[in-house]
């Protein structure tokens, strides 16, 4: 009678004795992320590669203690990697680990060691989303502290560039921690060379902060006027961005002064014509007459187009950079002075050209306070929320 069911116990044995042995693990099917999370394979690490998404491009070797930590006991945290089109995998979380294991291998039979696979976590998911898996390594590397400044702004740039839809990069943003914004103004930022990307994250600036520094960083003492006007915000109650706003559009000023001036200083260059000096040594006659002030010898208006052929065509540049056209000796040129033109001033003295200059900066800078200050209340009439936070909108102070 227990014949039969003797037989079938006989029967099963082999094949739970077939599915003891152990199996070299099969490359894995795309899958979903949840389940590709589980799936944990040992690669030999010659199948491994940089993949071209992954977020740290500075600092990519291993240090001394990894590779001996590594030497002797083996990659112990998986690395994330996605499979390639020619049979390898391109890691993007876990290179520095990956090469550790390489160079290990590279040594281990001389120095009687066994060669060690890695753990991996394959994300076939990943093939063909390059943005989700350049996200993903940033992530991984923003939570270290050796990622460089450099990195994680140019991975949140390449984020920015890559073709997704618009509730893609709003993941994106999320998972970073950063708005939607700074998505965008990371390539500005990019545009830092280390040691500015450095103090600007040692300041705490984001990125919209660090893509307007970068914006004005060829005016003189940008970096400490910006650093000073972020820590004014961060010391008020409510926070705000006020005395930043303030600073950024003074020196946006002053950049475009100078771009201005260098503008129409290239023109007359390429025109020939030369820039009288705005002051004179003291005591000194200044013989140059604007064109507004003279007449040709038959009592004509003298145009700058007439008068271009004169030996002494000349100009001064303005308050806004224009020319304004002079002959530099009209009595030597054979120019007359039009009825009621005014006497010549005489040669400012140096309290009078400093007056003149506090006036001039004076002008501009209210001129820029008030475009800030129009920005402001425009943002409040709208409906923005009060920087002060007094919970109203608009506000009612």
């Amino acid at each position: 009678m227990s014949t039969a069911p003797q037989a079938k116990k006989t029967a099963s044995t082999p094949a739970r004795a077939a599915s003891a042995i152990p199996r070299t693990p099969a490359r894995p099917e795309p899958s979903t992320p949840e389940e590709t999370h589980d799936q944990i394979v040992r690669l030999d690490p010659a199948l491994i590669v940089r993949d071209e998404y992954n977020a740290r491009t500075i600092d990519t070797e291993p240090d001394d203690d990894l590779k001996a930590s590594v030497a002797e006991l083996g990659v112990q945290d998986p690395v994330h990697v996605r499979p390639q089109e020619n049979g390898t995998y391109g890691v993007f979380k876990g290179w520095r680990r990956t090469q550790a294991q390489q160079a290990a291998n590279a040594t281990a039979e001389a120095e009687g060691r066994p060669a060690r696979k890695i753990p991996t976590i394959v994300r076939a998911d990943l093939v063909g989303n390059d943005a989700m898996t350049h996200l993903l390594s940033l992530i991984e590397n923003d939570h270290r502290e050796q990622m460089h400044d450099r990195d994680r702004v140019k991975a949140i740039e390449t984020l920015a560039l890559i073709d997704v839809s618009e509730e893609q990069r709003e993941t994106m943003a999320r998972a970073l921690k950063i708005k939607r914004a700074e998505l965008r103004a990371a390539r500005e930022a990019a545009r830092l060379d280390d040691a500015q990307l450095r103090r600007a994250s040692v300041q705490g600036f984001d990125l919209m902060q660090m893509a307007e520094m970068a914006d004005v960083s060829d005016v003189s003492r940008a970096a400490q006027v910006l650093e000073e006007a972020h820590a004014k915000d961060a010391a008020e109650e409510g926070g705000g961005r006020g005395h930043w706003d303030q600073a950024l559009a003074r020196l946006r000023q002053t950049k475009a002064d100078t771009e201005a001036r260098q503008k129409a200083l290239d023109g007359l260059k390429e025109a020939d014509i030369p820039l009288l000096p705005d002051y004179f040594p003291y005591g000194t006659k200044d013989t140059s007459r604007p064109l507004t002030d003279l007449r040709t010898p038959l009592g004509a208006p003298l145009t700058p187009d007439k008068h271009a052929y004169c030996s002494g065509h000349a100009a001064r540049l303005d308050e806004e950079f224009q020319p304004v056209w002079y002959c530099s000796d009209p009595a030597q040129y054979g120019h007359k002075l039009r009825p009621g033109a005014k006497q010549p001033k005489q040669s400012m003295t140096e309290k009078e050209k400093e007056e003149r200059a506090r006036t001039i900066a004076g002008n501009k800078a209210w001129k820029t306070a008030r475009t800030v200050r129009e920005d402001f209340v425009r943002r409040l009439c709208k409906g923005s929320p009060c920087p002060r936070r007094c919970g109203s909108s608009p506000c009612a102070r």
